[in-house]
């Protein structure tokens, strides 16, 4: 739908958002119904499969709606188009954080199984498979980013630690740590099972 279009189908957007800024829960409910469906749609386009292994696309668009409507005050309004673009920013960020946050809590999962406390799910072959995935991506990084990574997410570093042992700047460190989770996260897409 070209911007005209989507004026066309959206011309009390402005008064709709201007009166949730205000506080109307109506407009509120009102302005979510109106975006629901082109946004639902772009969330399930910016979902790759680790994003469907986290959460299901209503999932990360009731986020959205949580994390944009108290934001409201900080958007200035510039039309239908802009506002979809903005509320997609937003829910590409609270996918890109709970894919985050998944890939921390597996190698968690991986810290506690090295330590010897086993977790709450050990026994199943899909946990077991996880784990087997993480300690191979982990052994396949560059040396620097394999011991960024040990260090501050198997030992619990802080990254000014981590900096120090690397030898290099913490500004550095977060980058080769940052790199690391980028290399280990395509590692596991590639080496998961159907990809």
């Amino acid at each position: 739908m070209n911007d005209s279009g989507l004026s066309a189908a959206f011309d009390d957007l402005e008064d709709l958002v201007r009166r949730a800024r205000g506080g109307d829960p109506a407009a509120s409910g009102a302005l979510i119904e109106r975006v629901r469906t082109p946004l639902l749609a772009r969330i399930r386009l910016l979902m790759g499969d680790e994003a469907r292994r986290v959460a299901e696309s209503s999932d990360f668009l009731q986020e959205t709606f949580a994390a944009a409507l108290p934001a409201l005050e900080r958007v200035e309004f510039r039309g239908p188009a802009q506002f979809l673009n903005w509320l997609t920013t937003v829910a590409r960020n609270r996918i890109r954080q709970d894919v985050r946050k998944r890939r921390e809590q597996a190698l968690s999962s991986l810290s506690s199984s090295l330590s010897g406390q086993p977790q709450h799910d050990s026994d199943s072959k899909a946990w077991f498979d996880e784990l087997l995935r993480l300690a191979q991506a982990l052994e396949a990084l560059p040396e620097d980013e394999r011991k960024a990574i040990e260090l501050h997410d198997l030992q619990g570093q802080p990254i000014a630690t981590v900096a120090e042992l690397l030898g290099c700047s913490e500004r550095h460190a977060r980058r080769i740590h940052a790199g690391a989770l980028l290399h280990m996260a395509r590692a596991m897409r590639r080496d998961s099972p159907g990809a």
